[in-house]
């Protein structure tokens, strides 16, 4: 039986590796099963108790409508935290800007002195108060960048507001769940106004410490403004030493090829650099990989001229070959049975808009469809342990001797480590000890967001190895393990040096 009334779906369907996807059908899912999880399931009685009237919600929840003062009362009505559902929703359709539907109410925001200094004064007195391990909940941080940045908005000093947008970063880097993108959308939100560049002053300074931790957010954000300086700065930072710093900047690179107003150009213009670049890695190493995925982001047109240049051939994508939604293709179908498994437990009916989620999630090559699928999910919690162990599923299910299943597997694993979602479903905490790489980062990532403490062996097996050692480190840091402090006196100085950074920054921030 399903929750109430099952009005026409919204639906994406546009092709699986095509060029846009329909953003608006994304978020009138999200608002839509936000309701009925909740047990709101009578249109009529629902859009009373929003305020609203039973033809204006059900044009946002099928995709005929962007209302964002319309989605802050969902969040009001149904006791859902300040940015919880907003926050998704408005990150979607700022990082697809060409395919987001017009707000047509943005909704009220904080518009008077008195009020933006109270809110300022008290976010200030929790960050100054160091002593007893508060954070600043996340849907202030969403409220106050959202006063900050909005057109003709009121003024801070830079004095004041660079160590605020520093604090912010550093609770973002270890938020989990709902806290996470209420703190990423206000960061986003500052990179795209008049504090933009103390956005990348920050991150600058975060990046002059020699062994920075959590810093692929922090660059996400950095990479939500296309500006002359941040380009020329991620583009320098491809020839950091720090595996870590390039793989950062590349993800602060794409997002920026994501939003620009002139994709072409923006591309055309960082071409030339990422050859170079590229031409100084050796060939093999995870530089390496990282720069051949943005040269295959780069249109192809603008490639081509340099093919002869590069100083190897660029790395195996594991292509896809069947972008079908047949069942011949072999990744949908997976992802098929098991949204069909999760939305009949949640008694939601067929859910074909799920399906697509998962695949965007575990299949799709696209980074940014899949943060963002996540991160609309991370609104639905309800579904957010299921659909995690879904992508475990898919993941141990693609093992095997092809190429294209090792390579679709290993972005699975990864994938779901960097969800953000705090949940730690059994079939993924096992994978902690198995033998594959991928599937031991992903299981240490996701147990660190989830504050689950697995073995001692676990993690001291994980840190004898340098391609797990980073997500054991994280793992310990995000659940604050009593083993972090000794490991600041560990022989091997990036476990010492990390387990430095995260008894300085803290652990996981849930709120």
């Amino acid at each position: 039986m399903t929750r109430g009334p099952v009005p026409q779906q919204a639906y994406d369907a546009t092709a699986l590796n095509g060029t846009a996807i329909d953003v608006g059908a994304r978020i009138a899912w999200t608002t839509r099963t936000a309701r009925l999880l909740a047990g709101a399931g009578n249109l009529r009685d629902f859009a009373a108790a929003v305020g609203s009237n039973p033809t204006r919600v059900h044009r946002l929840e099928t995709a005929r409508l962007r209302d964002g003062a319309l989605v802050d009362a969902y969040e009001h009505t149904l006791a859902l935290s300040v940015g919880s559902l907003r926050a998704p929703v408005d990150i979607a359709c700022r990082t697809f800007p060409h395919e987001a539907p017009p707000d047509k109410d943005p909704g009220s925001r904080v518009v008077t002195v008195s009020a933006l200094s109270q809110l300022t004064d008290t976010i200030r007195a929790t960050l100054g108060d160091t002593h007893s391990g508060r954070v600043v909940p996340g849907g202030d941080w969403f409220t106050w960048a959202r006063a900050l940045s909005s057109s003709g908005g009121i003024g801070l000093p830079e004095s004041i507001a660079l160590p605020m947008v520093d604090a912010l970063i550093g609770e973002m880097n270890r938020s989990v769940d709902t806290a996470y993108p209420a703190r990423y959308e206000a960061l986003s939100l500052l990179r795209c106004s008049g504090y933009g560049h103390l956005v990348v002053e920050a991150a600058r300074t975060r990046l002059t410490e020699p062994r920075p931790q959590v810093i692929f957010d922090m660059m996400s954000a950095v990479g939500e403004a296309d500006s002359p300086d941040a380009v020329r700065w991620c583009l320098d930072l491809l020839d950091d030493p720090r595996t870590r710093v390039v793989r950062g900047a590349a993800v602060a690179l794409e997002n920026m090829g994501t939003i620009a107003a002139d994709r072409s150009g923006y591309w055309g213009s960082v071409v030339d650099r990422l050859v170079h670049s590229y031409c100084r890695r050796e060939s093999g190493s995870p530089e390496w990989e990282t720069l051949s995925h943005l040269l295959r982001l780069a249109p192809k047109a603008l490639v081509v001229p340099y093919v002869a240049q590069l100083s190897a051939p660029l790395a195996p994508a594991g292509k896809i070959k069947d972008y079908s939604r047949s069942k011949a293709n072999h990744y949908w179908s997976a992802c098929e049975r098991e949204a069909e498994r999760i939305s009949k437990e949640a008694s939601l009916g067929s859910q074909p808009m799920l399906c697509r989620l998962l695949y965007d999630i575990a299949i799709s090559p696209h980074e940014t469809r899949a943060v963002t699928s996540y991160m609309l999910l991370s609104a639905l919690p309800v579904l957010v342990p299921p659909v995690a162990d879904a992508i475990g599923a898919i993941a141990e299910a693609l093992e095997g001797d092809r190429v294209e299943d090792a390579v679709v597997a290993a972005r699975a694993s990864r994938r779901v480590g960097d969800s953000r979602w705090g949940v730690l479903p059994e079939r993924i905490r096992r994978l902690a000890d198995s033998g594959d790489v991928d599937q031991i980062i992903g299981a240490l990532m996701l147990a660190g967001n989830a504050g689950v403490r697995l073995a001692d062996d676990t993690y001291s097996q994980a840190m004898d190895l340098p391609s797990t050692r980073e997500a054991a480190v994280y793992a310990l840091g995000m659940c604050e393990h009593p083993l972090l402090p000794s490991l600041t006196a560990d022989p091997r100085d990036d476990i010492a040096g990390a387990a430095r950074w995260w008894l300085r920054e803290g652990p996981r921030v849930t709120a």
